[in-house]
């Protein structure tokens, strides 16, 4: 998997199956969102790094760490259900 590091809702995400592919489609996906005049509300601001990760299938979880003053304030899993592949978004961003 190729994913933004700060994008949101999988926006970016693609599942790749080779060295070839991925270098490929880290281009596309870095072109493409440096020149998204939006990019702040997609999660952008901090920057276009990707992460490469393992695919596993199944449901999608979000996890929410709450740090304050070096203390962990509260921590929050959340299941969404399945993801609406190939796109790894969330059904409820279509309803």
């Amino acid at each position: 998997m190729l994913k933004l590091e700060h994008g949101n809702n999988g926006i970016g995400a693609t599942q790749v199956e080779s060295a070839e592919e991925l270098k490929k489609q880290h281009r596309a996906t870095i072109d493409c969102f440096r020149k998204e005049a939006d990019h702040p509300r997609l999660g952008l601001g901090f920057g276009a790094e990707t992460l490469v990760t393992e695919y596993y299938g199944g449901t999608e979880h979000d996890v929410d760490v709450v740090i304050y003053g070096n203390t962990l304030v509260g921590a929050f899993i959340t299941d969404n259900g399945q993801t609406n592949f190939p796109s790894f978004r969330g059904w409820s961003l279509f309803i």
